[in-house]
Parts: structure tokens; sequence; C-alpha cells
């Protein structure tokens, strides 16, 4: 029987388990970028909660400046232009939107839209 066979399935088995690989290595890239999204996202609860309870909300400069450290222990690259804060009223709301490159082999970039909206009652209200 093996001097018959022609060696199809084996370039077919191959085939797709290259197939399978690359699916493989596309969902692993992804799911760090989602990983970090998700760290970053709890790191952002915790910063809109305590400067909702600061009674002195004066200088949003200061909160995205945590926002933009955070992001860094993430692996994201901010800037305070895509932190947007608004403590008018009784809530604080906190969002944060860009564009995250996934880089891919061959110099393919995918580039996702992200945004990251938080919004907290501040203390005293």
């Amino acid at each position: 029987m093996l001097k018959n066979s022609r060696g199809i399935a084996n370039i077919g088995c191959l085939f797709t388990l290259a197939i399978v690989a690359c699916g493989f290595y596309v969902g692993y890239k992804f799911a760090v970028v989602q990983w970090n999204l998700e760290t970053f996202k709890e790191k952002t609860t915790d910063i809109a909660h305590y400067w909702g309870a600061e009674a002195d909300m004066e200088n949003p400069v200061l909160v995205k400046n945590e926002i933009i450290e955070k992001a860094a222990v993430c692996g994201f690259t901010l800037s305070k232009e895509n932190i947007t804060i608004d403590s008018e009223g009784v809530f604080l709301n906190i969002t944060v939107s860009w564009i995250e490159p996934i880089l891919f082999p061959g110099g393919y970039e995918y580039k996702r839209e992200i945004t990251v909206t938080r919004s907290i009652r501040k203390r005293g209200y």
C-alpha cells in the first residue's frame, strides 16, 4: 500500500497544519492586545474611583498624566489628546480613545480602534 501512495495526503496534512498554525498566531497577536486592554480598563476604573473621591478636581492634567503612566505599563502609548475628562456635575467621566497597531510579519499592520469609557459618581453627591 505504501508503494502505491502518491503522498497527496501528506501534503494536505502539512498545508492544514500550516493554516492552523497561522490562525493560532493571529489569535495570539489579538489576544495579547486584548489582555493588555482589559488590564488598562481595570487601572482606568481605579483612577476614576480615586479621582472621583477627591474633593479637588481642578487640575485634570494630573489625571491625564496618571492615565498615560498606567497605559505605558500596559504597553500602550497615549498622549494627552487621546484623553477626555469631564468633571462637570455629579459624575466624573473619563474617555480614552486611540488606534493601536497590531504588527504582523511581512509589513502588514492592523489598526484597531480602542475606546475606554469610565463614569464614576463623585463623592459628596
